[in-house]
């Protein structure tokens, strides 16, 4: 996880540099253009990853 200043300073960078898709994590391009060329198999990562997220964040 970033934390969320990270997150801000990144932003607000890509708004200076008028950007439209601004990915605050150097591995999230390769995240979305995973996404974009194979959605099904980044679907059921995603329902696997899931019940996961649901463990950490129940504590």
């Amino acid at each position: 996880m970033l934390d969320p200043k990270v997150v801000a300073d990144e932003v607000m960078k890509g708004l200076e540099d008028g950007r439209f898709l601004i990915l605050p994590h150097g591995e999230v391009p390769d995240h979305y253009a995973f996404r974009a060329n194979d959605t099904d198999r980044w679907l059921r990562g995603m329902r696997r990853l899931h019940p996961r997220i649901d463990d950490v964040a129940a504590g």
